[in-house]
């Protein structure tokens, strides 16, 4: 992918963000399936289980997650930060992909103030009030369906353009309140080739 360099001499090539492979001990692995005999009886479900829970879930279904940093980076370089917004940097935001995404963020704001999670929506791109529009690969929607079975609590966010864009190349993107976001899943526009484990 290409995008004019500052002084607008020679493009600048912008490298996709590289996916990051997770590892999970077998001893990481025993130790929640214990906890969790206990926890699920007083119905304690922490931030910090969750966090395990999701990475042996993506650990086994997909192997990866997005490294985060690149992500923002990427992101950043290819529209712009949503503060410069110009014209020629539309700049990008994180949006719900459901209403019911957008309904249980909000449950959580009022309590945790959610929409500053890790310091990352005041730093780079916001979390925008609203629910994503266009259209998500199918893969993608059924990946979905399937974790939010398995984590009621997560919520789902899609990377998207302020500004119309011809090819806005969205990522996915996982949090709950006191998780760390979780980048999963990325397509390319319009014709939705998504970047699937090897």
């Amino acid at each position: 992918m290409f995008g004019k360099s500052k002084d607008d001499k020679a493009p600048t090539i912008l490298l996709e963000p590289k996916k990051v492979e997770l590892s999970v001990s077998d001893e990481e692995r025993n130790s929640v399936d214990k906890y969790h005999t206990v926890a699920q009886d007083i119905e304690f479900h922490p931030a910090a289980l969750i966090a395990v829970d999701l990475k042996i879930y993506l650990k086994d279904r997909f192997g990866y997650a997005y490294d985060r940093d690149e992500v923002y980076d990427f992101l950043n370089k290819k529209y712009g930060r949503i503060e410069s917004e110009s014209k020629d940097s539309p700049g990008w935001e994180w949006c719900c992909l459901t209403k019911a995404d957008l309904e249980l963020a909000q449950k959580e704001d009022l309590r945790h103030n959610f929409w500053r999670i890790d310091g990352y929506t005041v730093l780079s791109g916001n979390l925008a009030r609203r629910v994503y529009q266009k259209l998500v690969p199918i893969e993608v929607l059924e990946m979905v369906r399937h974790m939010k079975k398995r984590f009621p609590t997560l919520t789902f966010w899609v990377s998207d353009i302020c500004k119309y864009s011809p090819r806005p190349d969205p990522f996915l993107m996982v949090c709950c309140y006191g998780l760390s976001q979780v980048i999963i899943a990325h397509w390319d526009e319009p014709g939705f080739v998504v970047d699937e484990k090897n």
